[in-house]
This record gives C-alpha cells, structure tokens and sequence, in this order.
C-alpha cells in the first residue's frame, strides 16, 4: 500500500517499509520540454553526468562524494506508456538514488550539485568518455543487435515513440555518435542547455519513496527543496518534434557471418487482450517448435517469441547463420499451433514456467 500526495504539480507516492535504515528514490523528469535538436544528446547527457566537474566539486570529487554518501545514483531516458492506452507514451528522464537514512542531507546536496551545477569540464574528460562510447558502442554492436531491430519494427506501429526511441537510442543515435567528430568545446554548450531543459521544477511530474514511516515526512521537506532549486524557464514550454529528416533503418551491417533477426507484428486492433494466456502460449510454442527448430536444425544460437503487453508479438533469433530459413519458420509457427493437440500435460511445463 501507498500514500499519494502533492507538491505542486508533482505527484508523490510514499510506500512505507522496514527497509532496514535504507531510502529509495525515483525521480520521473517529463522531457518534452527538450528541444528536438537535443534529443539526440540525452544518452550523451547521461553519460556524462556524475563524471564530469559539478558546483565546486571536481570529477574525481564528485565520484569519491557518490561513493561515499549514495548507495547507488542512476540516470537514462526511456518511455513510459499508457496501459489503457498504449498509443499515449510519456518520454521520461528516470532518476533512481538510495542512500543510508543518516546520509540524506548529504545525498540531496551531491544530486542538486550534479542536476543543477554540472559544468561538463574538464574538456578533456568530456572527450575522453565520449571516446569510450563510442569504443563501447562499436565493438558491442552485435549485442545490441536484437534492440536496434525491435526499435526499428516498431516505428511501424509506434511511429511517434518509435522515432523518439530511435532518436534517443536506437540505430539513428549509434549513427550520430559513431559518425560524428565531437569537440568537447562545441558539445559543452548544448549539453549545458540540454542540463536545464531536463532538470526543470515544471517538469518532475512523479516521486516514489519506499522508506520507514518515520522518514517519509523529512523526506517530503527534502524533495520540495530539491524542486525548489530547479530552474524554472527552460524546458517549461512543450516542443513540437516532427522527426522530418530522420532516417530509418531496417537492417544494420554488422561483421561476421551471424544475423541478428526479428520479425514483429501488431495485435492491438484486434480482440486479442493481453493475458496470461499469451505467456503460456510463446512457452509453449518456444519450447516445442521455435528452439527445436531454429537452433538445432536451422544453427541460430538462440530464437524464439514473445508477446508484449503493449500490443506487439516478435518472433527473433540471435547469432542466426540462415536468414532465410528463419523467417520461413516464423511464418510456419501459426501453423504448428493451429495444428497441435494440446492437452493440460502438454501445457503444463509451459504454466508452471
């Protein structure tokens, strides 16, 4: 059980539990007050938060306070949507912090100093770690293959959230990182104005706090703080992004003679209704049609299906040798269950999971 209440248009949830001298903190930042031309940024925002110079504190000061004083402090973009309807997505910054009860003041004044005061300095560390990104990004490529291939399947049902994803973190963000010659001096500016349209009082719409009871009232008075100290103006006016020159991409050349594949479709404007059914269903189909065939008979190292609950099955494999062998078993999977005899001790491996 939880208690909601109000500071000003934030909404907070307060979940009251032992948690053994603990506070955990989630910070839900709406971003659409982002100007289009820095969406692209925001995964470089985040990578650069919390290792670069911040408020008074150097880098090697703000790593050794976060050690010190906060058991954990995360930043990423990602979306939120509507199960009721799943067409609505909120685009959000999600800030996540815990900390030893006795160390609050100290955790909320290390998060103002890296939300409000970072200052992206030295120039050569901000290099330096868009360097590693990009060493990461391209020698991990395969990996984040099955990602890149949904995020591009589902453009064509979501192409609103798609295109934000895209933008954000799928293959038109690895193309604007891998292709582009960053210059810490011209990237410093747009990641400041970037910092502030973000990090805006008008936009942290959601807190939840899961802390001892006894807590949770200090607590409040140290979120209205942290609120409060938010700059107000940019980022406070809702932007237009319309995408228009964005590219897509429906495959991406990786080296190697393996293929990362997926192959998805939409369910939603049919009278399927996502249930437990549906799990029960792909771990059945998986375990007797989909392994079997894609990985001891087509040589795929792995594949298989899944349903979300937001209106889409995927059917996928991973460091897949025959591409074309795959897709011929994906359109032969509906026949094999149209088919099959099932019987409660055939699907009972599949619901006990």
């Amino acid at each position: 059980p939880y208690t909601e209440q109000q500071i000003g248009n934030t909404k907070v949830l307060d979940f009251a539990q032992d948690t053994n001298g603990i506070s955990y903190i989630n910070f839900y930042f709406d971003l659409k007050g982002v100007s289009e031309k820095n969406l692209k940024n925001l995964d470089l925002l985040t990578t650069t938060l919390k290792k670069t110079d911040a408020g008074d504190l150097s880098f090697k000061d703000v790593t050794q306070q976060i050690d010190t004083y906060i058991g954990g402090l995360s930043f990423y973009a990602t979306t939120y949507e509507s199960i009721k309807n799943p067409n609505q997505y909120r685009p959000t910054m999600h800030v996540s912090m815990k900390f030893l009860d006795p160390n609050k003041d100290k955790a909320f004044e290390l998060l103002k100093t890296v939300v409000v005061d970072t200052k992206f300095t030295p120039e050569n560390r901000v290099n330096d770690l868009i360097s590693e990104l990009k060493t990461q990004m391209a020698s991990s490529v395969s990996y984040r293959a099955p990602m890149l291939s949904r995020l591009a399947a589902m453009k064509s049902f979501r192409p609103e959230k798609g295109a934000f994803l895209d933008e954000t973190s799928g293959a038109v963000y690895e193309n604007y990182v891998l292709n582009t010659d960053f210059k810490a001096k011209e990237l410093i500016p747009q990641l400041r104005e970037l910092l502030a349209q973000v990090f805006n009082q008008n936009r942290l719409y959601l807190v939840s706090v899961t802390a001892t009871k006894d807590n949770l009232v200090p607590l409040k008075n140290s979120i209205t703080q942290l609120k409060e100290s938010l700059p107000k103006e940019a980022g406070k006016v809702d932007q237009t992004w319309s995408f228009a020159n964005q590219k897509d991409y429906d495959g991406f050349a990786i080296p190697g003679e393996v293929q990362y594949v997926a192959q998805v479709a939409s369910y939603e404007n049919t009278d399927l209704k996502y249930n437990g059914a549906m799990h029960v269903c792909t771990r059945y189909l998986n375990n007797n049609y989909m392994t079997p065939r894609l990985r001891e008979q087509a040589g795929a190292y792995g594949g298989g299906s899944s349903f979300s609950r937001y209106g889409q099955y995927t059917m996928s494999t991973y460091r897949d040798p025959n591409l074309k062998r795959s897709f011929e078993i994906f359109d032969k999977s509906v026949y094999f269950m149209d088919k099959e005899a099932l019987t409660t001790d055939k699907l009972l491996p599949a619901i006990l999971g």
